[in-house]
């Protein structure tokens, strides 16, 4: 009997220190208070459509609960000259008027605080990296386009012509790339890795991304990194 009562004097003084501590928590934002709250959030998968700013949004790449953001490609199109946007071909995408709007007008018409910076970008085009975990392809260096072998619908079947930016093949010059390049001649090796446009577009061979090089109307997909509790029902 006395045992007993030994036994359960030193269970309610654990469950006393566990509480107190727990308690103490509250007090200060450390590793063991998360591990007791730890935040579980919506699970999402690649192709998943959700709704962000009253507008529609394909999820790029799974997301499991672990995680507080998705990152999302936009199921419109948007239409650059609707938004005052004429110089894109003609200078690299860190300083043209395309970054300038998303990283501005864009992200504040959405608000700003929903969003995630990821790889330095909280709003940016569809880039190499993208290519090369979603899209199967083979590059034709002749014709500098992509042959696009394997592609998920909400990349390629959904609005098939808009412009992506991905790195400049590393053996063209300048001019093989832009319109004019003297207004970048002078700009230093950091920007020597700049971004070039390539636009997803279809014929009777199927779906490529050709290179853009001429002053043509550009349409582009938004990519964005936003917080899962940013999402609507």
């Amino acid at each position: 009997m006395k045992k007993f009562i030994i036994f359960i004097v030193i269970i309610i003084i654990l469950g006393l220190g566990v509480f107190i501590g727990y308690k103490m928590l509250d007090k200060d934002d450390n590793s063991l208070k998360k591990i007791f709250n730890k935040e579980t959030y919506a699970e999402y998968k690649a192709g998943d459509r959700v709704i962000f700013g009253d507008t529609d949004w394909y999820v790029m790449y799974d997301s499991n609960k672990d995680s507080d953001y998705v990152t999302l490609i936009n199921d419109g199109i948007m239409y650059l000259y609707d938004e005052d946007i004429v110089n894109v071909l003609d200078t690299i995408y860190e300083i043209s008027d395309l970054r300038k709007y998303l990283e501005n007008d864009y992200l504040k018409e959405l608000g700003e605080d929903n969003f995630v910076e990821i790889h330095g970008y909280k709003v940016r085009l569809l880039n190499k990296d993208d290519m090369d975990s979603l899209i199967k392809y083979e590059y034709d260096e002749d014709n500098d386009e992509y042959k696009i072998l394997e592609c998920p619908d909400y990349i390629c079947d959904l609005n098939w012509s808009y412009a992506t930016m991905i790195d400049t093949n590393t053996n063209k010059e300048y001019v093989d790339a832009y319109n004019n390049v003297s207004d970048i001649e002078d700009l230093n090796d950091e920007y020597l890795l700049h971004l070039k446009y390539y636009n997803v577009n279809f014929d009777t061979k199927g779906f490529k991304l050709q290179s853009l090089v001429d002053d043509v109307t550009l349409f582009v997909r938004p990519v964005i990194n936003v917080y899962k509790n940013s999402l609507e029902e």
